[in-house]
This record gives structure tokens, C-alpha cells and sequence, in this order.
């Protein structure tokens, strides 16, 4: 019996089909590649719902005639995605949600688990600290040595950065081994299930020193950043906090919301302070000779820290004690550290102004004159700790006894 020959209405939707979903090739760098992706999730919804009506076109042709053994079996046509009444419509109707593709990994596309990142290939853009691992990069575990270096999987989040309704995977990552070094990287799959990467959403350097968390809203990247590190011999109370949100364009991620800059750290300065000389006076009565010495402290720019210290170091043959310096013009609240050492607490000036301080000094009858003296000017954090300077280079000040 010859066989029948396909209706030419089936046949013009399959040369249609054909047609519109045959290999096309992209240009590659992660953008391209992302696009790809992107453009083939949408054909999964397209596919699914041009199978659909393939299928229900066999099955009207089974009915005028063909023989059962060539008619599609329903219970093997994957329908999960199948619009409920598909019709003639059909083509004009919202598309159903993408068919997963088969592997269980690929469930979700380009959302990922810290098991999954921890063990792909990837590639890393550069950091801001030189030494740092960048390009074809393979992470072994959530942290992975590299030579001297380590890069470490801290935190990840799932944005949708496309909008496609399927979320990527953004990772907060860090490099330490030297100064530590932060960055933010989106990461995607192809269409094999291989991980991608969209781009790089921000990095530390210049002014931003620490990126502190991750977070997503929807498209939105969220980065939480300081402009001090708060870690690594540094106190957690002198970095400023600031959240800042970035999406996607295409081609690079761009800031959409929140600061653009830090403001002057208020726990960070330019002190600076000098020391007029000590000149003795004519011993007293009580054989005692006094003298004094103007501290002059500037607070060239920067914040208005809440507290500093000024210390002063001795020498020769000046010794200062709490009995011995008791009453005496500038020492109250000071703390005398050691025989030649004092400590004085200090409310420093706001930027561009200066304060100038007295203190008195007293010796025996008999003293000696010729000696180095120091000075210096450090601020503090509310928690006791010294605060960085924006010029140390102008903190201390030397001065002489004569």
C-alpha cells in the first residue's frame, strides 16, 4: 500500500519550523554569550508551544486515517509547559513558562549553590589588588589558594539582571594573601549547563576599601561597601557604611541607586601640631626652676574626630610624675605613662581651625638644657583605638630644652 502523503498545511508548519529555529552562531566574549542564553530560554518557551501544536496536528491526522503504529503517543509528548487550550491562537498567546532543560543542575539556569560555584571554572575578572588570581580561573571548595593568594566564595544572591524571569547568580568574592582585595561577579549558564560570566558588578580600589554584603531586589544588585576595612588591625567603628544598587545595561553593570562618593570620614583627620621651645625660668625658693610649652593643633582637613591624644616623649634629664606635676598649668586628666612619658587627652579643632594648648613644666634647681624633646597628635576612635591620619608625616613635632 503506498503510503499517504503529509497534508501540506503540516507539512508548511514544519518547513516553518524548520527554518525558524535552525543553528545560528554568536559572536563570543560574556556578554554575547549571556544574550545567547537569554535568547534560548525564550525559544524554549517558543519551541514548546510550536511542538504542542505539531502534536495536536498528528493526532487530527490520525483520525482521518493514518495508521495507529505512526501516530504520536500523548504520553510521550512533555506537556508541563503546554498552554491549557492550545488553538489556532495559540501563536498570539502569552508563552508558558521555559521547559527545564534536562540536567537536574540546570534547573533553575543561572542560579547556583555555593556547592556548584565551588567547583566551577570561571572566568574571573581582575581585581584591584595586583597578585590577585583573574581570567581562567577554577575554584576548589569555597576557598581556594592560589600561589601566595586566596580567593574565598563569601556570600551569594540571585538576581534577575535580565529580567527573563530566571534569576543569575551573584557572588560577593575576596582575595587575601596580601592587602585584601573584594569584588562583585554575576555568574550565568549556557545552554550545555556551563557557568558564564555577565560581568563584574563592582570591585574595591580608590576610595572604597571594603565591600561588606550582597543583596538582591528583583534586577538590582544591593552592595554594602565602606570606605575603611573595619578588619585587619583596623577597628570595626572606623569605616562609613554605605548600600549601593547597580543593573545591568547589556553590556556592564551600572549604579542606579544610592551614594556615589563617602562624605569625610568623621573619625579621620589631618592633625597636625608644633611645640614652641622649653626655656627654664630662675629657680624659685623652693630651688625649683618652671617653664612652659605652646602646643599648637591644627586640623588641616578631613572630619572632626571626637577625641585625640596628645603625648609627649622626654629625655636627659626631665622626669614628670603625678606628685611632681600635680597643680601644674595643662597636665589635668593627663596620664603619666612612664617617668619621661605623659599622655593628655585633647577635643580637636574642626577643619581648618587650630587650637593651642600650655603646659607647664618643673625642674630642680640644677638642670641641663640642649635636649631633644617630642610632641605628638593622634586621634581617636570612640572606642579607644588611634584612628588613621591623612598626612602622618606632620603628627609629631620635636622641640628644645634650654
Amino acid at each position: 500500500m503506498p503510503e499517504r502523503e503529509t497534508p501540506r498545511g503540516l507539512q508548511d508548519a514544519l518547513d516553518d519550523f524548520r527554518a525558524e529555529f535552525s543553528p545560528r552562531v554568536v559572536a563570543p566574549g560574556s556578554a554575547a554569550v549571556h544574550t545567547t542564553v537569554r535568547r534560548r530560554r525564550r525559544r524554549n518557551r517558543v519551541v514548546t508551544v510550536a511542538a504542542t501544536l505539531v502534536v495536536a496536528g498528528l493526532g487530527s491526522y490520525t483520525l482521518l486515517g493514518v495508521p495507529a503504529e505512526r501516530a504520536v503517543d500523548p504520553s510521550t509528548s512533555n506537556d508541563a509547559s503546554t498552554p491549557p487550550a492550545a488553538s489556532a491562537s495559540a501563536s498570539t498567546a502569552a508563552p508558558s513558562p521555559s521547559t527545564p532543560p534536562p540536567s537536574p543542575s540546570m534547573s533553575a539556569y543561572g542560579r547556583m549553590s555555593r556547592e556548584e560555584l565551588a567547583a566551577a571554572t570561571v572566568d574571573l575578572p581582575a581585581w584591584s589588588q595586583d597578585g590577585c588570581p583573574s581570567g581562567r580561573f577554577t575554584f576548589h571548595g569555597e576557598s581556594t589558594r592560589s600561589g601566595t593568594w586566596t580567593v574565598k566564595i563569601e556570600k551569594l544572591v540571585y538576581p534577575d539582571v535580565d529580567r527573563d524571569g530566571s534569576p543569575e547568580t551573584a557572588a560577593l568574592l575576596s582575595c587575601t594573601g596580601g592587602e585584601a582585595a573584594g569584588q562583585v561577579v554575576v555568574f550565568d549558564r549556557d545552554s550545555s549547563g556551563a557557568v558564564t560570566t555577565v560581568g563584574r558588578v563592582v570591585r574595591t580600589g580608590g576610595a572604597i576599601k571594603a565591600l561588606f554584603d550582597v543583596a538582591a531586589s528583583g534586577a538590582q544588585v544591593q552592595v554594602e561597601m565602606g570606605d575603611y576595612r573595619g578588619c585587619c588591625g583596623e577597628s570595626e567603628q572606623l569605616p562609613q557604611h554605605q548600600w549601593r544598587s547597580y543593573t545591568w545595561s547589556g553590556t556592564a553593570f551600572q549604579q542606579v541607586d544610592g551614594p556615589r562618593s563617602f562624605p569625610p570620614n568623621p573619625n579621620v583627620a589631618d592633625l597636625s601640631v608644633t611645640a614652641t621651645d622649653l626655656v627654664w625660668g630662675t629657680p624659685d625658693s623652693n630651688q625649683s626652676a618652671y617653664g612652659t610649652v605652646t602646643v599648637t593643633i591644627r586640623n588641616n582637613r578631613g572630619g572632626t574626630p571626637q577625641k585625640a591624644v596628645i603625648t609627649f616623649h622626654m629625655s636627659g634629664d626631665i622626669y614628670m610624675t603625678t606628685e611632681l606635676y600635680s597643680g601644674l598649668t595643662g597636665w589635668n586628666g593627663c596620664t603619666f605613662t612612664d617617668a619621661q612619658t605623659a599622655q593628655c587627652p585633647v577635643t580637636p579643632p574642626a577643619p581648618g581651625a587650630t587650637r593651642e594648648m600650655t603646659f607647664e613644666f618643673r625642674h630642680g634647681a640644677v638642670h641641663g638644657g640642649g635636649f631633644t624633646e617630642s610632641v605628638r597628635i593622634d586621634a581617636r576612635l570612640p572606642d579607644g583605638t588611634t584612628a588613621p591620619d591623612l598626612d602622618g608625616a606632620n603628627n609629631q613635632d620635636q622641640f628644645m630644652t634650654r
